[in-house]
C-alpha cells in the first residue's frame, strides 16, 4: 500500500524551496500547500483504494434526488451505472454493519452506515475531494492520533472510521465536546447570526471558555494574559470536569 509518510517527506523540502524562491513574491504559500494537498489526496485516492476498486463507483444523482432520499443514499448508481462519459461524483460502498467507538467525552457511539448514511461521496463532480476523505488524508499526513472537536461532527466519525479502515491506517481516538447553542437549539455561528467574539477582550474570552469547560480560573488570573491562563489550564486540566452531553445553552448560570 502507498506510504503517505514517504510522499510527505518528499513534498516538505519542495515546499521549503518554493517558499524561499523568488516565486513567493507572486504566489501565496497557501497555494503551494493547497496544491500539495491535492497531490497527496490524489495519491491516496488512487493507490489507497487500489484494493477496493469494486467498492468505488460513479454517481450522477442530482441534488433534488438526494434531497428526496432524506440523507440516506440508496445505492442507485451502483445498481444502475451511469454512462462512462458522464460527469460523475465517486462514491464508496460502505460496509453493511455497525461502526462503533468509545468517545472520550460522549461514551460509546455507533452508527449503521448502510441504513443511516448510505454510500458516501469521496470525490465530487467538480473533481474536488469531498470533506470526509479530505480530513482523513489531513489526519494521516500529520500523524494525528487524537481528534478533539465539537459534537456537531460526531455523526461524521463512523464514515471517517470506515475510510481509515479501508486505507489500512489506525483509527484516531475521538473526543467530542458539547457545542454552545442558542434558544432554538442551533450552534452559534455566522449562519445563525450569533454575536461575533470581541477580539479586543482576549483574556475575558479565554476565561469564559475555560469556565464553560468546567475549569474556572482563580480570580487573580481572570485578567491575566492568555498564555498565563492557558498555562494554568494545562496544569489543572481534568477530563472529568468537562461538561457532558451534545450541547449546552448560550446563557450560563
Amino acid at each position: 500500500m502507498y506510504k503517505l509518510k514517504n510522499l510527505h517527506c518528499l513534498i516538505r523540502p519542495l515546499i521549503t524551496k518554493l517558499c524561499i524562491s523568488h516565486i513567493r513574491n507572486f504566489i501565496p504559500i497557501g497555494f503551494y500547500i493547497f496544491c500539495c494537498h491535492i497531490f497527496i489526496s490524489t495519491k491516496i485516492y488512487s493507490n489507497g483504494f487500489m484494493n477496493h476498486n469494486s467498492r468505488i463507483y460513479s454517481c450522477t444523482c442530482n441534488r433534488q434526488r438526494l434531497k428526496d432520499l432524506a440523507g440516506v443514499y440508496d445505492g442507485h448508481c451502483q445498481q444502475h451505472p451511469p454512462p462512462a462519459d458522464s460527469v460523475c461524483a465517486r462514491r464508496v460502498a460502505v460496509d453493511d454493519g455497525v461502526f462503533g467507538f468509545e468517545d472520550l467525552l460522549q461514551g460509546h457511539f455507533q452508527q449503521h452506515l448502510k441504513t443511516e448514511v448510505g454510500d458516501f461521496i469521496l470525490r465530487r463532480k467538480d473533481g474536488l475531494f469531498a470533506y470526509q476523505l479530505a480530513v482523513v488524508v489531513d489526519d494521516i499526513a500529520q500523524g494525528i492520533t487524537h481528534i478533539i472537536r465539537g459534537s456537531d461532527l460526531l455523526d461524521s466519525s463512523p464514515r471517517q472510521c470506515q475510510l481509515f479502515d479501508l486505507l489500512n491506517y489506525p483509527r484516531p481516538v475521538f473526543g467530542h465536546l458539547p457545542v454552545i447553542v442558542n434558544q432554538q437549539g442551533q450552534k452559534l455561528s455566522k449562519q445563525t447570526f450569533a454575536t461575533p467574539i470581541d477580539d479586543s477582550q482576549a483574556s475575558a474570552n479565554m476565561a469564559l471558555v475555560l469556565d464553560r469547560l468546567g475549569h474556572t480560573l482563580p480570580s487573580e488570573l481572570q485578567q491575566a494574559s492568555c498564555a498565563e491562563q492557558l498555562g494554568w489550564a494545562c496544569q489543572h486540566w481534568q477530563r472529568n470536569q468537562l461538561p457532558h452531553g451534545l450541547n449546552m445553552p448560550e446563557t450560563h448560570g
